[in-house]
């Protein structure tokens, strides 16, 4: 009887050490510090996209451009609501055109990180100048949803709305 105890015993013990074999390794939390650094990678790297972008205009490289935003990209802004190639269609007819970009700067706000997704807000100004026209500038609070695609951060989806709405009525 001694002898099935024991087989029962170690059968058992074999059991348990199986199941624990095959249960995932626990989930290591990231520190308050951690999370911040992290956090801090992100801004930065998008802050540098945010350069690079920048310059893109500023060179009007439209196919340098075009690389800052996701194959789906969406973009709403007041009389604006373009997405993927046809936004980059736009774009290409602004940057042929012979437009001129006069100013064209953001300021964010706060960055959220969630893996593979950051959310931005802050504020946006830009001013152009159509041949034949007068400047039009406007200011405006932008919110960004980026993308992790491969390590390179780019625009998903943008949405801008005037920092001086107009007057109710």
């Amino acid at each position: 009887m001694r002898a099935l105890n024991a087989l029962l015993v170690l059968i058992a013990t074999i059991v348990v050490i199986l199941l624990v074999a095959r249960l995932p390794p626990p989930s290591a939390e990231m520190s308050e510090a951690e999370i911040a650094q992290s956090e801090g990678e992100v801004a930065q790297a998008i802050a540098e996209q945010w350069v690079g972008f920048k310059s893109a205009l500023e060179d009007e490289d439209h196919e340098a451009w075009a690389s800052y935003w996701t194959e789906d990209v969406w973009i709403l802004e007041p009389g604006m609501n373009l997405r993927g190639n046809d936004l980059r269609d736009t774009v290409r007819e602004i940057f042929d055109s012979g437009t001129e970009i006069l100013e064209w700067n953001v300021r964010p706000a706060e960055t959220f990180v969630h893996g593979r997704v950051a959310y931005q807000m802050g504020e946006m100004d830009e001013a152009l100048q159509p041949p034949g026209a007068g400047p039009t500038e406007r200011e405006g609070y932008f919110f960004v949803r980026w993308e992790n695609e491969g390590a390179v951060w780019r625009i998903d989806r943008l949405v801008v709305g005037p920092r001086d709405a107009p007057a109710e009525g």
